[in-house]
């Protein structure tokens, strides 16, 4: 599936150790690993890097595929300006995926509530937009990076609501109120197995790419469209 196999930034962590198991799942060589720790590696280079880990960790994963000319699959929310714009430079070189969320329903949930809110402002309703996540009370950030991706992609201007109580791992809802009628559009996410599996396809999908810096929109767009093609 993915020839030279990945490495894993941030393995120990519940997203790293998740998308480990799916590698294994799915027959993928997982060539170095990295954590607290330090490096764990193979002799071989990988052909992607999936860093699962904390923005901190970002200066060293960018001079391992600088150096290597690994792929990235960068999966942690909140880079600084920095950070990103070192991405974009890397991206020159090796293809960079910028992953807020990992999650293919996540994906037709954002599509889905662009559709929505896009026919609402053409039949002119009056409509009120509401983005609303709901993360353990532990979540550090609130609104969550997905929150905020939600809101901007949508057409209509939209407030953002968080509320940090209950289990893992998290629910997004976009709630577009019309007087006395309200329409939602709910994804919830329970475990990471779908996620990590995501992971993997997308590092497949960036194995094979050019040099580029792509949001998750243009990944996903990019393996429904070679699907599209594929009938």
């Amino acid at each position: 599936m993915i020839s030279g196999g990945v490495a894993i930034i941030g393995a120990t962590g519940r997203l790293g150790s998740a998308i480990h198991r799916a590698c294994d799942d799915n027959a993928v060589a997982v060539v170095a690993t990295a954590g607290s720790a330090g490096w764990n590696t193979e002799s071989a280079t990988p052909a992607v890097v999936v860093d699962a880990s904390r923005p901190a960790a970002l200066p060293s994963t960018i001079d391992f595929c600088a150096r290597s000319g690994a792929a990235l699959l960068y999966c942690v929310s909140n880079p600084t300006p920095e950070g990103l714009r070192r991405l974009r430079v890397l991206g020159r070189d090796v293809p960079v995926g910028l992953v807020t969320n990992l999650s293919p329903l996540q994906w037709i949930q954002t599509r889905s509530a662009q559709l929505s809110a896009r026919l609402a402002g053409m039949l002119q309703l009056p409509v009120e937009v509401t983005v609303i996540d709901r993360h353990p009370a532990a979540k550090a950030d609130a609104p969550s990076a997905t929150a905020r991706l939600l809101a901007s992609a949508l057409p209509l201007s939209a407030t953002v609501a968080s509320e940090r109580f209950g289990p893992r791992v998290c629910d997004h809802r976009v709630v577009l109120t019309a007087r006395g009628e309200t329409y939602e559009i709910a994804h919830s996410v329970r475990d990471l197995d779908l996620v990590a599996a995501a992971a993997v396809r997308l590092a497949a999908q960036l194995a094979g790419s050019a040099p580029g810096v792509f949001s998750t929109d243009e990944l996903y767009t990019q393996l429904t469209c070679r699907r599209e093609g594929d009938r």
